[in-house]
């Protein structure tokens, strides 16, 4: 049954980090970069989180390295003023 928890846990981390991603979009400036560049950040994203969880490293640490992901999409793909 752990196997199947995992394999959900990493379905929803998808769209977890997806829906992140497209909030931090209703507020800030896209920048122009390449669509490649963008799915890279997105699958470094996920995979660290997925990652951290998978190696039970705890939940608090799991949600800190999810903001750390959204404030590196904030960073990154997003003009600032």
């Amino acid at each position: 049954m752990e196997i199947y928890e995992t394999i959900f846990r990493f379905l929803y981390n998808i769209l977890s980090v997806y829906v992140g991603y497209r909030t931090i979009e209703l507020f800030l400036v896209s920048k122009k970069i390449k669509w490649g560049k963008k799915l890279c950040l997105y699958f470094i994203v996920w995979l660290i989180n997925s990652l951290l969880y998978v190696f039970s490293t705890g939940i608090i640490v799991v949600r800190i390295s999810i903001i750390i992901g959204y404030l590196c999409f904030a960073f990154i793909l997003y003009e600032g003023s």
